[in-house]
């Protein structure tokens, strides 16, 4: 018995639609949970993130709105997951990476969290949140060649980063 063309061409459009997301599936989900997390309601946003990881699954918005959600019950190991999730669909921005640093860094996996942190710098250099978290753990963001960094660098670069982000208010 021949497939039906009509299931054949839903199949092909799904499998597509899994390769290559459509972005604009996921923004009303994504709206909703804009939405309910102005109102400081986690539980309103993580229902509309994961409604719409089941209309776009493949979509690394999703994946790293429930990370947010994750991180704010500190539950970890979901928090990673969902930002690594993301980070492997596509997401490659500073908010995402320092989201991941942080959870790995409360998990306990330091060495998993600098390096978070660092591609959270390197992302976009002005994000003050993972220069915080560099140089709170003593390494100076874009010095490579010498991370052991002194009290007195790091307490100038503290100084310079407020002073920045003073200025630019």
């Amino acid at each position: 018995m021949a497939e039906d063309p009509t299931e054949q061409g839903a199949e092909a459009a799904g499998q597509e639609l899994h390769q290559n997301p459509d972005p604009s599936l996921a923004e009303p989900y994504i709206e909703a949970a804009g939405r309910a997390l102005s109102d400081s309601d986690w539980k309103g946003a993580e229902e509309a993130f994961a409604q719409g990881l089941t209309i776009a699954p493949r979509d690394p918005r999703l994946h790293g709105g429930l990370a947010l959600i994750a991180i704010q019950e500190q539950d970890w190991e979901r928090a990673i997951a969902h930002g690594r999730q993301a980070v492997a669909l596509g997401a490659g921005g500073a908010e995402v990476h320092n989201n991941l640093g942080w959870a790995l860094e409360q998990s306990g996996r330091g060495d998993q969290a600098l390096a978070a942190y660092s591609t959270a710098f390197r992302s976009d250099p002005s994000r003050p949140e993972p220069i915080h978290h560099l140089l709170r753990l003593g390494l100076v963001p874009g010095s490579e060649d010498e991370p052991a960094a002194s009290v007195v660098e790091l307490e100038t670069l503290l100084r310079l980063d407020l002073y920045r982000s003073l200025a630019t208010q």
